[in-house]
């Protein structure tokens, strides 16, 4: 089998392969042969079957199954010869029918050829921000709010936003019962039936009973209402109103890991500070990326689009269902529209880091690998061994860990090559954060 390139573009090529015409005959001569040992025709004695029996009987199926093993033969052997091969697609299929040459042609996908990145010495800002008072005061009310009690009213007053109302419920559509339930603890203000619900129980009285009607969602946690109008027979049973704790020492023992206020406080203070420093970094990385896009111009290859596409679109039904919603619902294809931009700045940051690791001959070695065993067994729970016996029956995962290993490590020898001037982030935005929270990157890079 021979084969030749033509280029169709910076990253798109085109693939012909060719087989000697002696090649093509000794298939079929070996396939008829095995065939004739296998196969009971009546009239023949095993194995003295025509050979122009067998073709007329066979010959249809013989070529499919010959032409299929050739082509993926001389795909594997492509593909162990050539590097930097994303992608191979086959637009002709190999026709033993047809006068020599045998050929068939493919459409391939290889990597960019980039330049060498003049990466040193590029115009960076790293913003600090100290996380203020007001900030721990707002997480200090989180958990505050995370530890409030529901206790039964003592006095005779309507239902108000932010009790937690008990009530038996009935919940119709055209009059045949979908659910019903007579301890239903539903806190005034969440709007987790709806904002219409919430605004139609606000004011009822111990024993009075409503009937609200909602159209529910069709990814709502309950399943029984998830894309239904119903109507919902509603009798508060019983008013809770939310009692606080103070903001003290017995609050910071509460949550399990602090002896007093001070603690809680400084632990408050420092994960801000950690939340404030990671978003420093990434928005570093977003000016660092920046800059070598104007330096080197290249196509990103469809193929690396559509793979990180995939894993922004499973990241995104991840956090549907985490929420409670149902990613089955989701229609994909909006979604992905939306988020091709991100997919291609992704992958072109990939091909960014892995040229500079090659241009600068950097590595991964095994006791890294080993150390990221380590270091997961570590947040995990579990015995290293078992974390690295899982990864590494897995060869896909362990080049994935060490292609990740590599693109960090490129990243940090960009970063000590900047040049880095340190601002206040206050003086960037004019203002601080309000609640200190820190936004996750639209870039894992």
């Amino acid at each position: 089998m021979n084969y030749s390139i033509e280029s169709a573009g910076e990253v798109k090529k085109t693939v012909s392969f060719e087989f000697p015409e002696a090649e093509i005959r000794e298939r079929i001569d070996a396939y008829y042969k095995d065939l004739n040992q296998k196969i009971t025709i009546k009239g023949f004695r095993p194995g003295k079957v025509p050979r122009s029996v067998l073709e007329r009987k066979f010959q249809k199926d013989a070529y499919r199954e010959i032409a299929f093993n050739l082509m993926d033969e001389a795909i594997k052997e492509f593909l162990k010869n050539e590097s930097d091969i994303l992608n191979i697609l086959p637009i002709s299929a190999l026709d033993l029918a047809a006068e020599p040459p045998f050929r068939f042609v493919a459409d391939i996908e290889v990597k960019p050829k980039i330049a060498d990145i003049p990466y040193k010495g590029i115009a960076v800002t790293r913003e600090r921000h100290v996380p203020s008072e007001e900030e721990i005061d707002i997480h200090l009310r989180m958990h505050q709010r995370n530890l409030t009690r529901y206790e039964k009213i003592a006095e005779n007053r309507p239902l108000k936003e932010g009790d937690m109302a008990i009530l038996a419920y009935k919940a119709t559509e055209n009059g045949q019962i979908v659910a019903a339930e007579n301890d239903f603890r539903y806190t005034v203000g969440n709007r987790f039936f709806s904002a219409d619900f919430d605004r139609a129980i606000e004011g009822m009285q111990v024993d009075e009973t409503r009937t609200v009607t909602v159209s529910f969602s069709p990814d709502h946690r309950m399943e029984a209402f998830a894309g239904k109008t119903l109507d919902l027979e509603v009798r508060l049973t019983e008013i809770r109103e939310p009692i606080l704790p103070a903001i003290d020492d017995e609050l910071a023992k509460q949550l399990g890991e602090f002896r007093n206020l001070d603690e809680l406080k400084l632990a408050i203070r420092d994960r801000l500070t950690q939340g404030y420093e990671k978003r420093a970094e990434q928005k570093m990385h977003e000016q660092i990326f920046d800059a070598i896009d104007q330096m080197v111009q290249f196509e990103v290859p469809q193929k690396m689009i559509d793979t990180e596409l995939g894993i922004i679109v499973d990241d995104y039904k991840r956090a549907i269902l985490y929420h409670g919603g149902k990613p089955e619902n989701i229609d994909e294809e909006p979604l992905r529209q939306q988020y091709r931009p991100l997919a291609e700045k992704q992958a072109r940051r990939h091909l960014i880091l892995e040229k500079i690791a090659k241009q600068e001959g950097l590595s991964v070695e095994a006791s890294e690998i080993q150390a990221f065993y380590r270091e997961t067994a570590e947040n995990l729970g579990q015995d290293e061994k078992v974390i690295a016996q899982y990864y590494e029956s897995y060869p896909a995962m362990v080049e994935h860990v060490r292609e990740t290993l590599l693109e960090k490590k490129a990243m940090r020898l960009i970063v000590e090559a900047c040049s880095v001037t340190e601002v206040s982030a206050d003086a960037q935005t004019g203002e601080r954060p309000e609640s200190g929270a820190v936004e996750e990157p639209a870039s894992s890079i």
